[in-house]
């Protein structure tokens, strides 16, 4: 059965340079169902979302690696999605895979793009391993062959040219020759975005570019509830969309001569306002923190009858003048979002709205801009808890410093969100807190803002922490300082972070935001017991503890000891000896040997065996 392929292009207002990884194009391999379909992005320096419109695999529809793969188990139509960014210019693409039952045979289409211009698309079934195209225009030279998985072809005038297609998986192979005819005009139509009117609140318009001299348009956009509205006439499609969801939108094109059919996707989304949902990418959580501060105290419509309640709650769009109203985050996002609480000036209060509905989601919020961190590599910055060099005592209030790159400058900065982990065994409930104080990112209250969520029953907190004059920073060392109690437990406490770090940087435009890699290490720090005795009613006498060199052995009593051990952690006995002085009930023994932790004395007196922790620090 032959394979059909339909490239659809979403553009989008600012124009992608050529240098900058903001094509969402992509190639695919073909496959039958239960297959493995790879997929491969053709700007390799970008962040990465693939949607493989496979909803019964669960999390395994979604992607963010650069090449992928997916396994579709059911034949059918899939609508595959690719969304790239590097924080201001984006792009995505939409590419419809159909899956059958046909496992390996030669394929493709083709689409006219004027000049007498070809884009072939491989549609081959199975693991293609190479591709050899001839494309029957002998006066080109080396360019009337070509390697490449989807290639392009610039023919020398009209006429039928005879293009031959030899696809290999490395076992077996197939031949397809099929007849192109270039015609003197060509009929194509191109989608593009200008990155609004994705809200069911507004009127969407579907811009296209068309290729040829079309006739006459034949909309249908894939929403019937809304009657007669749903069809149109018109070059562009104009439409208000009944409710939020994804539509497949239908154009039919002819220039009298010929006519064609080509597909759209469009997410339309709810624009209204949920309070603490500041980058309206459909829940609460730290990115939200940096909508408000690349935004700080921008002003717009303030909003009726605001609340702080998470609901749907409409408001005039900043935007409705001019494009200053706009957050350039993955997508354009109106700044009424970022004023979560609606007093129409984005400040400080928004934070206590982000706090109160931390965690929050939209339901049923097809929509998401939820911006992806790029890899990390080896000369990316290093986020830490710094245990510094302390000893820590239980039942001891401890700070430690959450170092971003201690040793080396860390430029361009504007903001972090991070989440560290910890043992929750070894802290007293409610204790944890992050201060933004002593931080070379700013001055909190002046030009930095700062928030943590402490989810101790998780064993984790969450921070972050912004800018807000739109002027990013270097610096390297303490950028905040993580608090908590230690309770009653001794041992090693680890500290670590999930490698989702968010670090952002504000580019050229005011509320742009680029984000930079990071990357991490786990720490952890010793607890140990203080004081003389362990037990309150112990018979036995040990001091100093925490000891270094030597420590002190006698009984309350004074009975004599007769003989000792002290083992590690482990179990295992690492000194031991007899008292040979039995007049002296004083026993010291030198320590200067053991290496710094927590071990236990055992002690033999009047047959009786006593145990006692020590702790050894130097």
């Amino acid at each position: 059965m032959k394979k059909i392929l339909l490239l659809i292009l979403f553009g989008f207002f600012f124009q992608c340079s050529k240098t900058i990884a903001c094509n969402a194009n992509f190639t695919h391999t073909y496959a039958c169902a239960g297959d493995t379909v790879f997929f491969e992005a053709l700007d390799q320096f970008a962040v990465y979302t693939w949607d493989f419109g496979d909803s019964i695999s669960g999390a395994g529809n979604i992607s963010h690696d650069t090449d992928s793969y997916h396994i579709f188990v059911n034949p059918g139509t899939y609508y595959v999605t690719l969304f790239v960014n590097i924080g201001a210019e984006w792009d995505y693409k939409t590419q419809i895979l159909h899956i059958g039952t046909d496992c390996f045979g030669a394929s493709f289409s083709e689409t006219c793009a004027g000049n007498n211009d070809f884009n072939f698309t491989n549609e081959s079934t199975g693991t293609i391993t190479s591709s050899l195209w001839n494309f029957g225009d002998p006066a080109s030279g080396t360019a009337d062959t070509s390697t490449l998985l989807n290639p392009y072809h610039q023919y020398p005038s009209p006429g039928t040219y005879t293009v031959t297609l030899v696809v290999s998986d490395g076992v077996q192979s197939d031949t397809l020759i099929k007849q192109v005819t270039v015609q003197p005009t060509c009929l194509n139509a191109t989608f593009y975005n200008f990155l609004g009117g994705d809200c069911v609140q507004n009127v969407t318009t579907i811009n296209v570019y068309y290729a040829g001299s079309p006739l006459a348009y034949y909309w249908d956009f894939g929403d019937p509830a809304t009657g007669i509205a749903n069809y149109s006439s018109d070059s562009l499609g104009v439409h208000q969309f009944s409710a939020t969801g994804i539509y497949l939108i239908t154009l039919i094109v002819t220039d009298g001569l010929r006519t064609d059919t080509f597909f759209n996707v469009q997410d339309i989304i709810d624009c209204d306002v949920y309070p603490g949902n500041a980058n309206r990418d459909g829940e609460v959580n730290m990115e939200d923190l940096f909508a408000i501060g690349v935004s700080f105290n921008d002003t717009g419509a303030v909003r009726s009858n605001a609340s702080n309640n998470w609901t749907a709650q409409s408001c005039t769009d900043w935007s409705a003048s001019n494009w200053t109203g706009y957050m350039y985050l993955q997508d354009l996002v109106d700044k009424k979002n970022a004023d979560c609480n609606g007093d129409g000036i984005i400040n400080a209060l928004d934070i206590a709205v982000l706090n109160q509905n931390y965690g929050l989601q939209i339901p049923n919020y097809s929509h998401t801009d939820e911006m992806i961190p790029l890899r990390a590599i080896a000369t990316d910055p290093v986020l830490e808890v710094n245990p510094g060099t302390g000893v820590y005592f239980i039942t001891n209030t401890v700070s430690l410093s959450i170092d971003l790159s201690a040793l080396d400058s860390v430029r361009s900065i504007y903001g972090i969100a991070a989440r560290i982990y910890y043992d929750p065994a070894y802290i007293v409930p409610g204790s944890v807190s992050v201060s933004f104080s002593n931080s070379w990112m700013g001055t909190e209250g002046v030009d930095l803002i700062g928030l943590y969520k402490d989810f101790y029953s998780a064993g984790y907190v969450d921070f972050g922490m912004v800018r807000t004059n739109k002027i990013v920073t270097t610096g390297n060392g303490s950028i905040a300082t993580l608090t908590f109690t230690l309770n009653a437990v001794t041992g090693t406490p680890s500290f670590s972070f999930d490698p989702a770090i968010k670090l952002i940087t504000a580019g050229s435009f005011s509320s742009q935001e680029i984000f930079r890699p990071a990357n991490t290490n786990a720490t952890s720090i010793l607890t140990i017991v203080t004081g003389i005795d362990e037990i309150e009613n112990s018979a036995v006498l040990l001091y100093p503890n925490p000891a270094s060199k030597e420590i002190n052995l006698s009984m309350k009593n004074g009975s004599v000891l007769s003989n000792w051990s002290i083992v590690d952690a482990l179990g295992k006995t690492v000194l031991q000896g007899l008292n040979s002085d039995f007049k002296n009930p004083l026993l010291t023994i030198s320590t200067a040997s053991l290496a710094d932790g927590i071990y236990t004395v055992k002690i033999i007196s009047d047959g009786a065996l006593f145990q006692k922790k020590i702790s050894i620090v130097r």
